[in-house]
């Protein structure tokens, strides 16, 4: 089977129809988010995170 990744910035708003979409297709989706994350104060400033979740 072949895998197809979608990542995406601080939200994953085209996930269930990327996944639905590449199983149809008999594609291994593989989807990902880089939220920026709100570190308390004084630490103010967003820090990069990175997550892939493999379906």
């Amino acid at each position: 089977m072949s895998a197809l990744a979608l990542t995406d910035r601080d939200a994953v708003t085209g996930a269930v129809r990327f996944v639905q979409a590449a199983l149809e297709h008999g594609i291994r989706p593989i989807f990902g988010i880089n939220p920026a994350v709100a570190l308390p104060a004084p630490h103010s400033a967003a820090v990069p995170w990175s997550a892939v979740a493999p379906t």
